[in-house]
């Protein structure tokens, strides 16, 4: 598809977007080795109204591409992405996320019992935030979510910059 976008003639390009969900279930889906699209190509796709919610997640399930960080990403997708690890693992891309209105929190602790993201995120601070309220909403997160394995929260918890002035009320 990418070589298309690019390359390919007015016509094809436009019988293509014309019939883009078709073109997605008989072409894009099933050659096996169409993993590799540019992540610009990717994004215009997911913001794409003419396929469906299953349909772009199955580009993200099938595709290797991981974006730097959720701009431009509809944000109904950002779970999947997240989930998928489609995305670059940051507390950024992590706090963004958490913020997200209708956040599943689920994925979240789901990444952070995953070892290749804690080895990831445990050579992160949180300090990169603008906000002392982003750097609280992660902070809350992991200390307040007891399904973090121990190992895994014993790493997290030094990577978290907020500065308690007491003890908060939701941890156990």
């Amino acid at each position: 598809y990418s070589t298309i976008a690019v390359y390919g003639s007015p016509e094809l390009k436009g019988y293509i977007d014309a019939n883009l969900s078709l073109y997605l279930d008989k072409v894009f889906f099933a050659l096996p080795g169409n993993t590799k699209e540019n992540a610009d190509i990717i994004r215009q796709l997911l913001n794409s109204d003419q396929i469906s919610g299953d349909q772009k997640k199955e580009i993200i399930s099938k595709q290797d591409v991981r974006f730097e960080n959720l701009a431009g990403i509809p944000d109904d997708l950002w779970g999947e992405i997240l989930y998928g690890e489609k995305v670059n693992i940051t507390w950024e891309n992590i706090a963004c996320y958490l913020h997200y209105e209708r956040v599943e929190k689920e994925i979240v602790t789901h990444l952070l019992n995953r070892a290749s993201v804690i080895d990831v995120l445990s050579m992160q601070k949180t300090d990169f935030v603008e906000t002392e309220e982003e750097t609280l909403l992660l902070a809350t997160f992991v200390f307040g979510n007891d399904a973090i394995n121990d190992a895994n929260y014993c790493k997290l918890v030094p990577c978290l910059t907020y500065i308690y002035t007491d003890f908060p009320e939701p941890i156990s």
